[in-house]
């Protein structure tokens, strides 16, 4: 076999891999609502940059899966943040959750598998000083 057919080889059988394995492995989902209907949109904006980054590195660092983005709309946050143990994302991030201004007023939803598997609700409260 030359160079550019094992190389293509190579690449599908690590799609199949990962998509078999990976697939799974990010079925527990943390979801965060808030309220953001008081903030204008240059302080949400602001704010949010620097709690992504926050969550992302917090969740990178644990090795405990991955942050995926936001919806904003209807004066509403969400957070969207998965991997294959949900508890541990949430343990990950939840100190952040409590601190920020965003969310510390919101409320986590931890799903333990896919949409319409069991899930719970918990409500953040601002962290003790």
């Amino acid at each position: 076999m030359t160079t550019f057919p094992k190389l293509v080889a190579f690449a599908v059988l690590t799609i199949v891999a990962w998509t078999a394995v990976g697939a799974d492995a990010v079925d527990q989902a943390v979801l965060v609502r808030a309220s953001i209907s008081t903030l204008s949109n240059d302080e949400l904006f602001d704010e949010l940059e620097l709690l992504e980054a926050e969550l992302e590195h917090a969740i990178d660092a644990a090795q405990v899966g991955e942050f995926d983005g936001n919806e904003i709309g209807e004066g509403e946050l969400v957070l969207y943040m998965y991997g294959p143990d949900a508890e541990k994302v949430l343990e990950a991030v939840a100190p952040i959750l409590r601190r920020s201004h965003l969310t510390r007023d919101g409320v986590v939803v931890v799903r333990d598998g896919p949409p319409g598997a069991d899930e719970r609700t918990i409500r953040l409260s601002p962290a003790s000083k």
